[in-house]
């Protein structure tokens, strides 16, 4: 069926709309992101910086900077005119968002230690966590390879990256199973110390941050999933590229 000027005008419209919503998305998030960062900036001075330098510190700084860092480059292909599928650079480039999206494997292991100490240092919670990251790396790294550059309708300025089929679904289903294994078991354990009188206001604050963690993780990366597999077309390539953006575990 041939489209009239007023479809084209039409379609146009809604494009631009939710490409400008998720332009302010990201703009949002970013500047969440640094004035969270800005506002706990003196304590991590103190108990980051200035304690004996250990992995757990690396892995602190790795999630704390990167995240800002990669932002820089995501929004500049978001915004410059120049990164546009038929260029160079954004072929080049395209997989960065996706490949960013794996820096919550640092996340990961975080939480991974985290419930291991919390568990008294169980060897064999530690080998089933193990091979659960292992899964989740593997169907990230899956995704990411059924992952193609998605031109953008009407001239739309964007570098974006969207999946071949539904398999690259599994960059957001992958962390978000992973992250419901670390609360359920988070939540279980905390149950028992609690249960058993022992009261420390650190499992307080597992328990708590471990429950507020998992909401917010859970519902981002299923609205990324929903929005990549029930969206229309020209919504689903740019709602799903927001989603690359999630500043959420490096909070």
């Amino acid at each position: 069926m041939n489209q009239t000027a007023a479809d084209l005008v039409q379609e146009f419209y809604e494009d631009a709309q939710v490409f400008t919503a998720a332009k302010h998305f990201i703009d949002a998030s970013f500047a969440m992101l640094i004035y969270d960062h800005l506002l706990t900036f003196g304590d991590e001075v103190e108990r980051v910086w200035k304690p004996k330098f250990t992995g757990a510190t690396l892995l602190f700084l790795i999630n704390r900077y990167f995240t800002p860092l990669q932002y820089i480059v995501n929004i500049a292909s978001f915004f410059d005119a120049a990164w546009t599928f038929d260029s160079e650079a954004c072929i080049n480039f395209v997989k960065f968002p996706g490949a960013g999206t794996t820096c919550s494997i640092v996340v990961e292991i975080i939480l991974i230690i985290r419930t291991y100490a919390l568990y008294g240092g169980s060897n064999v919670l530690l080998a089933f966590l193990s091979v659960l990251f292992i899964i989740q790396i593997s169907a990230m790294g899956m995704a990411l390879s059924r992952s193609k550059p998605e031109t953008t309708r009407f001239g739309l300025a964007g570098c974006i990256l969207t999946g071949t089929d539904n398999i690259f679904a599994a960059l957001w289903i992958a962390p978000l199973c992973m992250d419901s294994v670390i609360c359920i078991l988070t939540l279980w354990k905390t149950r028992q110390y609690i249960r058993d009188n022992v009261k420390t206001p650190i499992l307080q604050v597992l328990r708590r941050d471990g429950i507020l963690y998992f909401a917010v993780i859970f519902c981002a990366n299923l609205l990324n999933v929903l929005i990549f597999s029930l969206a229309p077309e020209n919504v689903k390539a740019i709602g799903a590229r927001s989603g690359y953006l999630s500043f959420y575990p490096s909070i």
